[in-house]
């Protein structure tokens, strides 16, 4: 019977025990207290540095605060307007006025332009939140991934290590002429390989380091293996509810509906008159029948050329229209996003365990193949191939462990529920 048979009717009778993932160390990490000790920082630790030092964050903030000011300013209109006029007027004659307009009726005008400002206050407050959350997505990837290819790194090193020790054997024998050349060159084709991989989840880890140096602002000399965060929803039906609730896009959306409906409030004003009240006194010389002061009550009226309001007002009402098909668009991605997310997160919970399983029930595989192929019981293949199935159970436990960690962070960021420590500085 091959060992893929073997494993196959060990993994049967023992996949009915149920063992939690967390209760078991990461396979290819080191201890959390070692990685403490070298300053490492925890994965909590990289979110608040992200929060609070990425200039994304920093430059949506500082949209924030112009758009408040264009509100404030906005909301301003509704007060008097006060003006001075110098003037030379018929034979070298110099007049100076002062005047102060209130505006009484807009036709809608002042009020949709403050409605609008809101909007754009609300949409810039929006941004910050969706900021953060691009933030803090891109660092729990990078952090996820720099975490897997450290222990795959490590997983391959050991390769290394039993591939150089089987090659080590097999060339004895071959010297000794107890073996054929095959398995010697098979065997250094299997370490050549090993070497291989290893190269490359060193790269995969520079690159990864990089990344997560880049949203955290500061060199990160290792860190701490993190552990799955808990979920404090119990059905997918509130996870998806709490998503929808606190989705930046969707109220960033819902905000630009709220612009539009105030953009053609604005365009209608524009088929109504503007009535104000005003008053003016003039210094100086007066022409002919000029009062020194007087107080009037204006009307303005601007239609626009030709049928121009009226197709302003058809545009808004198209722009209001794209912007609900959108909405409808964004909110069903995102349902689609956590649908996908979820399901990766309960495909990594229930294939965590019976990997553990797995790596355990092959960890003793190659010695005892080793110790058949002495005997004659097992070819060198046999032996190689062990190996190789040792390697690959490992990395399979690597791969539903990253996905469960990376899957239950996105959730909670999707879903705004993060821990609190990442709402704290730490720079101070």
């Amino acid at each position: 019977m091959n060992l893929f048979v073997s494993l196959s009717v060990f993994l049967a009778a023992v996949f009915s025990v149920s063992v939690s993932a967390s209760e078991h160390p990461l396979v290819g990490s080191l201890s959390a207290q070692s990685q403490r000790d070298e300053g490492a920082i925890s994965l909590t630790e990289a979110l608040a540095l992200a929060l609070h030092t990425h200039p994304l964050i920093a430059s949506r903030e500082g949209d924030y605060q112009a758009a408040q000011g264009e509100l404030k300013a906005t909301r301003w209109a509704r007060f008097p307007t006060f003006s001075v006029n110098a003037q030379t007027i018929a034979n070298s004659a110099k007049q100076r006025s002062a005047a102060v307009s209130q505006p009484l009726w807009t036709g809608g005008r002042l009020s949709g332009q403050v409605d609008l400002a809101t909007a754009s206050r609300d949409m810039a407050q929006a941004d910050i939140d969706d900021a953060r959350q691009i933030v803090l997505t891109d660092t729990v990837n990078a952090f996820v991934d720099l975490e897997r290819a450290e222990r795959k790194a490590a997983i391959a090193a050991a390769n290394v290590q039993e591939h150089q020790r089987l090659y080590d054997i097999i060339q004895r024998r071959v010297e000794a002429s107890t073996s054929p050349d095959v398995d010697e060159m098979l065997a250094l084709a299997r370490l050549s390989y090993s070497k291989s991989q290893q190269l490359q989840f060193s790269n995969a880890r520079g690159i990864a380091l990089a990344q997560l140096e880049q949203l955290v602002g500061l060199p990160v000399p290792a860190i701490v293996p993190p552990q799955p965060l808990a979920l404090r929803y119990e059905t997918f039906a509130k996870l998806q509810l709490a998503v929808l609730a606190y989705s930046p896009q969707l109220k960033r959306l819902t905000s630009q509906q709220s612009g539009l409906d105030a953009d053609l409030k604005v365009a209608k004003s524009a088929l109504y008159p503007q009535v104000s009240l005003g008053y003016e006194r003039r210094f100086g010389e007066l022409l002919f029948a000029q009062e020194r002061e007087q107080i009037y009550l204006a009307i303005d009226f601007q239609p626009g050329a030709g049928l121009s309001s009226r197709a302003t007002i058809s545009a808004a009402g198209a722009r209001k229209r794209a912007a609900a098909h959108n909405l409808d668009a964004t909110r069903r991605d995102l349902i689609r996003q956590v649908q996908t997310t979820w399901r990766e997160r309960d495909l990594a919970l229930l294939q965590v365990s019976p990997s553990e399983r797995l790596v355990a029930a092959t960890s003793e595989v190659v010695d005892s193949y080793l110790r058949q192929y002495r005997v004659g019981r097992k070819s060198w293949l046999d032996v190689l191939n062990a190996q190789r199935e040792v390697v690959q159970a490992e990395y399979t436990l690597v791969e539903y462990q990253s996905l469960l960690l990376g899957a239950s962070y996105r959730l909670a960021i999707l879903a705004g529920d993060l821990p609190a420590e990442i709402l704290v500085d730490p720079l101070g």
